[in-house]
């Protein structure tokens, strides 16, 4: 399903010993039936899944960093012909902070849009410009009907972003062998699914590496808190996985995926890095947004609740509405009085859509310190907008994302101050899909 930090596909995963995993699933499983699996393309239809990861980094066997990871994915599918599908998807990933409470909440991280045809077998057509998805060819279904207990051999690779690092341009492509085995219906959330357990391993010795430019990989673009200074090569890669996915026969799509996994990098200079963790992941049906009707029941509920220095309007992510002139403590991220009488007010409207996400963006005006300060500035005072949100149980951390802009998207002129006033200013987006 998805990649830690590159956004929703298939994560790496710990394999335990099959014969056992394989044998226990076995002893539960219904008389033996086929079935056959294959992806249904219906052009319009809208999905987004949704990934939670927790991984552990670890320094020659040390631990030396933890973290919560949220990935999502939006999809939509444009066109159909013939049983393949030409598929329009964005992919966020968000890393997890703590507040001063110690709840969690999600910051922005990398953003990347991917356009890939697959057939009903699950086999993906995709441009070499394209980063994600990073697991392709997963999972990919035999032509014929399969009975519960069996087997079968697919290929398959991950794709690695190396160009923040290793200035390498395109995406680094690693193939794997899958074994998958239909092991029978099982239950996730209260509802019975076909089941498939996948497993694979990747290798990959120091041929080819020593002379090409990267010769430092962090996956999933994790950065630990310590890095070597220097850049050894790498003398193996190895990696193991172990996901079970829930098949929705119904929509001809997967409804769940569970992960663990692990990938380790031996280091020519004697070091060894393990990244592992688990995952789960969930697609959810979205429900289109009609955006005239939105936009006309907030701007309605906004005059109605008599909010000044307040607009709304659609964009491309769903509704935004936007607080200009919000009044923070001078040069600091702590919300005023006031403006959590206004938030309290916006909350009650957020409510209403309560089945969509919530980003939450900062912006400053041009002026005082350098840029990297006000992006600083920005997510910070995103955050707390956001902390309010979730203190207040409008949505869940894991439904609200922050983002800091800094000054880079001025909404008018910063050679005025009325313009500055409007640049100033938080904006609170009702996410469509």
């Amino acid at each position: 399903m998805s990649n830690t930090n590159n956004a929703p596909e298939i994560l790496y995963a710990q394999i335990v010993p099959r014969v056992f995993v394989l044998a226990a699933m076995f002893l539960f499983c219904p008389a033996l039936f086929a079935d056959k699996f294959e992806f249904k393309h219906r052009e319009g239809d809208k999905f987004r899944l949704l990934s939670s990861a927790e991984e552990e980094v670890l320094l020659n066997g040390k631990t030396i960093q933890r973290s919560k990871i949220l990935n999502r994915m939006a999809q939509e599918v444009r066109v159909v012909n013939e049983g393949q599908a030409r598929i329009d998807a964005v992919f966020n990933v968000a890393q997890e902070t703590l507040s001063a409470e110690n709840e969690p909440r999600y910051s922005w991280g990398e953003e990347y849009s991917s356009e890939f045809i697959r057939n009903k077998l699950g086999k993906i057509t995709i441009d070499k410009k394209y980063f994600m998805p990073t697991a392709r060819d997963l999972p990919l279904f035999p032509e014929r009907e399969i009975k519960t207990g069996e087997s079968w051999i697919s290929r398959g690779n991950e794709v690695f972003d190396l160009r923040r690092n290793f200035e390498i341009k395109e995406p680094y492509s690693v193939p794997f062998n899958a074994t998958n085995t239909f092991i029978g219906e099982r239950q996730w959330k209260n509802k019975k699914y076909k089941a498939i357990q996948i497993q694979y391993s990747l290798y990959k010795n120091n041929d080819g590496f020593e002379n090409e430019p990267h010769t430092y990989i962090l996956p999933r673009n994790q950065k630990p808190n310590s890095l070597p200074e220097s850049k050894p090569s790498i003398k193996r890669i190895t990696g193991k996985s172990e996901q079970i996915i829930y098949w929705d026969e119904a929509i001809g799509q997967i409804a769940a995926a569970e992960d663990k996994y692990e990938l380790n990098f031996e280091l020519s200079n004697g070091e060894k890095w393990t990244f592992r963790g688990t995952a789960v992941a969930e697609i959810l049906e979205a429900q289109t947004m009609d955006k005239k009707e939105a936009l006309r029941d907030v701007t309605e509920a906004i005059k109605a609740l008599k909010l000044e220095d307040v607009r709304v309007e659609a964009v491309e992510e769903g509704i935004s509405i936007s607080m200009d002139n919000i009044q923070f403590a001078p040069d600091s991220a702590e919300l005023l009085a006031s403006e959590k009488q206004k938030l309290n007010k916006i909350a009650e409207i957020l409510r209403r859509y309560n089945e969509r996400d919530i980003l939450v963006s900062g912006h400053t005006a041009q002026a005082g310190a350098n840029e990297a300060a006000r992006i600083k500035l920005s997510e910070e005072r995103a955050v707390s907008v956001a902390d309010y949100f979730i203190k207040e149980k409008v949505r869940a951390p894991a439904r609200i994302i922050t983002r800091g802009y800094g000054s880079s998207r001025p909404a008018a002129s910063n050679l005025t101050e009325e313009g500055r006033k409007k640049n100033r200013r938080v904006e609170i987006t009702i996410l469509e899909n």
